[in-house]
């Protein structure tokens, strides 16, 4: 506990949904919806915990 070690700071390049066949960027996206936040996938391998840089102090639910 405490351990920083899996801590990293990335920006997401964009935010996606899909309708239907369609991919659509988005700017910001109302809580409940599911999104594909795309440059990440290098960094997270099963799950994470996604914040902005100023919550840094984030613990897994």
């Amino acid at each position: 506990p405490g351990e920083k070690n899996d801590l990293y700071v990335k920006s997401v390049q964009r935010t996606v949904i899909w309708m239907g066949k369609r991919q659509e960027t988005v700017e910001d996206v109302p809580c409940g919806n599911t999104v594909a936040m795309v440059g990440l996938d290098q960094f997270i391998t099963k799950n994470a915990t996604l914040t902005n840089e100023k919550e840094v102090d984030a613990h897994p639910i």
